[in-house]
């Protein structure tokens, strides 16, 4: 039989696993055949997905020397490198032999049942009940914000903000040396997912380091900063070997992001109200124009505003740490010294044993009285001995005051959560609002950022931690209303608020029989024709990149978030291909030897020519398949 613990976690997984199917409804029926493929950037995804899990599974020294843009390195770089997401793709790609749908498609599903399980998890560790802490990670999870971008994998990989924020929580109650090394550990999981989400987590942080630090006095304790060091070595340790290829790359390419890119991916006043959830549809209309999609929805925005007027008012004063940690219920008199806390302790153990009522927990005979004192003994000691139980929570655990939900800490987890969702908010509206600008000019990694837009998950979970401040000070004046209740009946009203299903698939085209047969020949570097060469036809050429997950050989082609200055130089010479210049280029700088031609792609007038070039070039370039849309070609050679 298994454990509660691992019973409990086994649930939770099956459930998030459950609602990561109903809410992403029809991906699981059609799993291993279809994605956004209506435009660019939900092909280069599945590529991208595809090619890590594919370089982890067969070489992964050769993980950034992914097949664009070929000869140029450290290509992977040219944008985001999705190396958590493509391992998490790893063990659908083995057992479908290679499949790219099934690969991008199980990365998608495995990532939300994370971030369901990991915001469920960083709820209860700010001390909200099971039940509200499940509300919490729907809310979170499945929020408008996320279902804009699944032609965008890597900005669907949230499970890292809930589990950082977690790993931080737990070092401000209580700094240890291994608190520290995961709060680094989970801080670069989630910047391997979504470097912008790393970077974002990374300043929420650095910006509770300091907030707590003052809060709570832990600026004086070294054991605090040494955790908080350490988090920031291991997770600079385990980040660099991967970001590395993009310096090189800024270095040798020039490759930046200017202050003036960012204007055109920055919120508007109407991203704030536009949602694709099935809800909010109806307000599309009206907005006009939107330049993002952001809106958290109606039932978070009022319960976290009206957390956030909850939680600033005032309360009684803040425990200090040993009365977080339960020993309020002994007074701190310097005058008695340790050893009379001691036989303090033991008195009032003793006294609890002899007088509470049958069935009240006490300590055993042989127990030792230490710190652990107050989450034995459920209360505080009464005039004449007996125990007053404070409220326990589901399964009988005490609830500790000194949460960051708790009265005595709920204004300052409020003010800290405000202050995330404003700046957030204030940061998405891009250079103009000035904020951003700020940002860009002082930190250094903003150089590789250009939409401010995506703050807007960090208000999603300022809002949602806001809002467990109001359910939880809802509950606490209703004793009698069950947690799990409440729970679940908001987690069903998210659910239902930002329900988007069915979201837009589009099935995948049989691989053409001149990729499958170029997958049986001879390594070399191919180009792929038409080789298209306006500008705003560039994203054509991620379809390419899409088929080459059947073969994997070397493209000239390519698509990325950074183009390479070559490429914009020499594509309209190639697209003309086979001519005596551009076999030469294609053969003596990209050492091509296939070409593919798509002739469904061109017109009658263009196919003909075609055909004549490839017959005046025939010494140079043979058929290998020359009938139906897709045409295989041989290179042996340039005119010389």
């Amino acid at each position: 039989m298994p454990s509660g613990r691992a019973a409990t976690w086994s649930g939770r997984l099956v459930l998030g696993l459950l609602l990561a199917v109903a809410m992403t409804w029809p991906m699981a029926s059609k799993f291993n055949r279809s994605a956004r493929l209506n435009f660019g950037d939900g092909e280069f995804s599945v590529w991208t997905v595809t090619w890590v899990a594919h370089a982890l599974t067969t070489t992964p020294a050769s993980l950034f020397q992914a097949n664009i843009f070929h000869p140029d390195r450290d290509t992977l770089a040219y944008s985001e490198a999705n190396v958590v997401t493509g391992a998490l793709g790893v063990p659908f790609h083995l057992a479908s032999g290679g499949n790219p749908y099934a690969t991008h498609n199980g990365a998608i599903l495995t990532a939300l049942v994370l971030a369901f399980v990991f915001a469920w998890g960083c709820a209860e560790t700010l001390g909200a009940s099971s039940g509200t802490a499940a509300a919490f990670a729907v809310a979170f999870t499945y929020c408008p914000y996320l279902f804009a971008r699944t032609a965008h994998i890597q900005l669907m990989m949230t499970f890292g903000l809930p589990l950082a924020m977690q790993a931080f929580h737990r070092v401000v109650e209580r700094p240890t040396w291994g608190r520290g090394v995961w709060l680094g550990a989970s801080l670069a999981i989630q910047a391997l997912a979504c470097a912008y989400f790393g970077i974002f987590a990374g300043l929420t942080v650095g910006l509770g380091t300091l907030y707590y630090g003052y809060t709570r006095g832990l600026w004086r304790e070294r054991g605090y900063w040494i955790a908080i060091g350490l988090g920031a070595v291991a997770s600079v340790s385990l980040v660099a070997p991967f970001f590395l290829p993009y310096v090189r790359v800024q270095k040798e390419l020039g490759f930046t992001r200017l202050l003036d890119d960012a204007a055109m991916y920055s919120a508007d006043w109407q991203a704030w109200l536009a949602s694709s959830a099935w809800a909010h549809r109806w307000m599309l209309p009206r907005l006009g124009h939107w330049n993002e999609v952001l809106f958290p929805g109606f039932l978070l925005t009022a319960l976290g505003l009206t957390g956030l007027v909850v939680g600033l008012r005032r309360t009684r004063p803040a425990p200090t740490r040993h009365e977080a940690s339960g020993d309020r219920d002994i007074p701190a008199d310097p005058a008695v010294g340790v050893a009379g806390r001691v036989r303090q302790m033991a008195g009032l153990a003793a006294s609890a044993k002899a007088s509470a009522p049958k069935g009240e927990p006490t300590l055993p005979d042989h127990a030792t009285p230490d710190s652990r004192l107050p989450s034995l003994v459920s209360g505080a000691p009464k005039a004449d001995g007996r125990l007053v139980r404070r409220s326990l929570g589901e399964g009988g655990r005490p609830m500790t005051e000194g949460t960051p939900l708790g009265e005595a800490r709920r204004r300052e987890t409020a003010v800290f959560y405000g202050l995330v969702g404003l700046i957030a908010f204030w940061a998405s509206f891009g250079p103009k609002a000035g904020l951003y600008t700020v940002l860009y000019k002082t930190i250094p990694v903003f150089t590789f950022l250009r939409a401010p837009g995506r703050f807007g998950i960090l208000v999603v979970l300022a809002l949602g931690v806001l809002a467990l401040v109001a359910v939880q000070a809802w509950l606490e004046r209703r004793p009698g209303r069950s947690p799990w209740l409440v729970g679940s009946v908001l987690a069903v009203l998210f659910a239902a608020e930002d329900a988007t299903a069915p979201i837009r698939l589009e099935d995948a085209a049989p691989a053409p029989e001149a990729h499958r047969r170029l997958a049986t020949l001879p390594p070399g570097a191919v180009v792929e024709l038409p080789f298209w060469y306006v500008r705003t036809d560039f994203p054509r050429h991620s379809r390419y990149l899409l088929l080459s997950t059947y073969h994997w050989h070397p493209l000239v082609n390519g698509y990325s978030d950074h183009i390479p200055q070559w490429f914009r130089d020499e594509v309209i010479r190639i697209s003309s291909f086979p001519t005596a210049e551009s076999l030469h280029i294609v053969v003596d700088r990209h050492q091509a030897k296939y070409a593919i031609f798509h002739t469904r792609y061109y017109d009658s007038r263009s196919r003909l020519r075609l055909r004549e070039r490839l017959e005046q070039y025939k010494d140079y370039v043979r058929p290998i398949i020359g009938e139906g849309d897709v045409w295989l070609y041989e290179i042996v050679g340039a005119p010389r």
